[in-house]
Parts: structure tokens; sequence; C-alpha cells
């Protein structure tokens, strides 16, 4: 029978090997992850520099062949320093947990123990992972908090020195075609506005609940999203949520924008506001980057990995040996003035 001393004499259970083994575990990923917003790269150091550069587009006026060129503006150069943040999980083997797998040396002993070492780090790795879409989804609202929802990581308004757009207000309940094109209408512009020549393939909108059920009771938006899901209403086959994992997948595509009700949360707390909508563009070149920082201790150093583990030092009562899962992610969208808001 294995005990607690194969985790510090075998090579099977040191931070490189562990952390090969975590990096290995299949990312299950959220809507965030499943729509491929975030560009991923490790980086070499503990925080990143970003660099803005302040180009204004104009029209070049035609000049006499042979004369004086107009002259190109230089641009202006602003750094700006992101550090990353820390997520870390521990959790304890226990004597009494290994009690049962067979002695090294009798029917693949060890095998067994690095099988159950992998279930204990897949167990530890979702909540990392629900905790890097939390912070992307902070990224596509301009402001990150930490997993509380209200202490302040990144306010990138803040940080980039813009002011959101005018949150838009649809009032479904009294809300026209008209009252409705104007609302979209401005949402669309705005965006275009704002990334300037910079191309974009499309527009998406994050839903509270709240926000959704409002959205789909108004009669123009519901004629529409009866036909998008090919069901009658002489039938009153009506379909069900348009939320990941049920009826349909794909947003509803409407005026221009991608609409669907973002299914993330804690308990009963949605990562969305209630009543709230969040509109962001996608397929823009380099806009939302998701950078990982290398670890904190030894042997961590080098490129960035999106997660680490190791074996922290058994307890002194001989008892127990704590696994740690950690990741040093930075999630940035860089052009946050794009990202607006809406209320129902």
């Amino acid at each position: 029978m294995p005990s607690l001393d194969a985790f510090s004499t075998h090579g099977a259970f040191n931070m490189r090997t562990l952390t090969d083994s975590v990096n290995k575990i299949p990312y299950v990923p959220g809507r965030i992850a499943s729509l491929g917003l975030f560009e991923e790269r490790g980086i070499t150091t503990s925080g990143i520099m970003i660099e803005e550069r302040d180009g204004v587009l104009a029209l070049v006026p035609t000049t006499p062949r042979g004369g004086v060129a107009t002259q190109q503006a230089t641009t202006k150069r602003v750094a700006r320093t992101f550090e990353s943040r820390r997520l870390c999980l521990t959790r304890n083997i226990n004597v009494d947990e290994i009690l049962n797998i067979r002695a090294f040396g009798s029917e693949n002993g060890l095998q067994e123990l690095e099988s159950f070492v992998q279930g204990t780090l897949e167990d530890m790795v979702p909540s990392i992972d629900m905790t890097i879409e939390h912070m992307q989804l902070g990224a596509l609202k301009g402001n990150i908090v930490d997993s509380d929802g209200t202490t302040v990581i990144y306010n990138l308004f803040n940080e980039f020195n813009v002011v959101q757009e005018t949150t838009i207000a649809f009032n479904f309940a009294a809300a026209t075609a008209a009252t409705l094109t104007v609302a979209i209408n401005t949402i669309v512009r705005k965006i275009q506005d704002n990334l300037g020549a910079t191309p974009v393939m499309g527009i998406h909108a994050f839903c509270s609940s709240t926000f959704w059920d409002d959205f789909l009771s108004n009669s123009i938006v519901r004629s529409s999203f009866d036909r998008w899901m090919g069901v009658s209403t002489m039938t009153q086959q009506i379909g069900g949520f348009l939320r990941e994992g049920h009826v349909r997948q794909a947003p509803f595509h409407w005026m221009g924008i991608d609409w669907e009700e973002y299914r993330g949360g804690l308990g009963i707390t949605s990562f969305i506001p209630t009543d709230t909508a969040i509109f962001f563009p996608v397929g823009v070149p380099g806009l939302y980057r998701q950078y990982y920082a290398p670890a904190d201790f030894e042997g961590g150093q080098g490129m960035g990995r999106p997660r680490y583990a190791r074996r922290l030092p058994t307890s002194q009562d001989g008892r127990a040996v704590p696994l740690e899962v950690s990741t040093y992610p930075i999630g940035l969208c860089l052009r946050p003035k794009v990202l607006m808001k809406g209320t129902k």
C-alpha cells in the first residue's frame, strides 16, 4: 500500500510533472471561451505593458504633381501597465484517501496513485476556469472585479482614460418599431464609430434573464423571434430559452446584433446585472487579450502557462499532502470605449 512518502520520493509528483498534467486536462469552455473572443498568450513577466497609439485617420488632400506632400502627423504614444492576478486553490490529500490504493509493485500501484492525483486536479480546475470566465466577462463590461463582485481589479474606462457611452434604455413595455430601431442603430453606430476603420465581424449582446424576458415579451421582437425559431404562433408552439445548453445554442440575430441570455453566475447571483444587457463587437483583431504570467514560486519561471500545479510540503502531523493549482491571468479589452450597456 502506498504512503504519503511517495509524493516526495517519486518524480511523478514534482512541480513540472504536475503542471504538465494539469495543463493536459481538457478545458470545458464557458460561453465567452466558446466564442473565441480572447487571444491567449503567455508572457515572461508578472505584468504586461500596453502601448496605445493615438492614430487618427484623415482624408489626404490632393497636391500638384511634383509639389509638396502632406505631412503625416506623429502619433502620440501612451504606455499602461497591468499586473497579473493570482488565482490559487489548495486541496489536501489525506492518508485515509490512499489507504485502499494497491501497493507499489503490485498491479500498478503507482499508476493508481497518479490517477487519483489526476482526478483531484480535475476536480479543482473547473473553479479556476469559471473565475477566468468571470474576469473575462468583467473585461467585456469594462470593469473587472474580484470574486466578491465589488472589489475592483481594473476599471478599464479609468485605465484607458475614456468615458463609457451612455446606457441605452429600451423600455420594451412601450417600445415601438421606431424606438427600437433608433436604440439599436445607436448601439451599432457608436460601436462602429469607436472602432474607426478597424474591421468588425459583428456585435454581440449578453442579456440578463430579466432583460431577456422583457426583450422577448415585446410583440415586435417576439414576432421576429418566432419566425427565426421556425415556430408557428398559430399552433402556439413557442420555443424555449435561448441559453447555452438549452433548445438552440445559436444566438438570435436581429437588427445587426446577436442576442442571447447569458447563462453564467454563482448560485442565484448572475454575472450580468439584473435588467441589463452588455453589447460588444466580435471578430476585431487584437481587441481582447488573455495573458498568462509565470508562477510566483521556484520553477515557475519562463513563459507563463494557463495553469500550474505543485505539491506543497507534507503537513506537520504527516497525515496530508496539499496539492495546489494556480494561474496568473490578465484579461483585457484594449479599447473599452466600444463596450456598451442597455437596460430593459
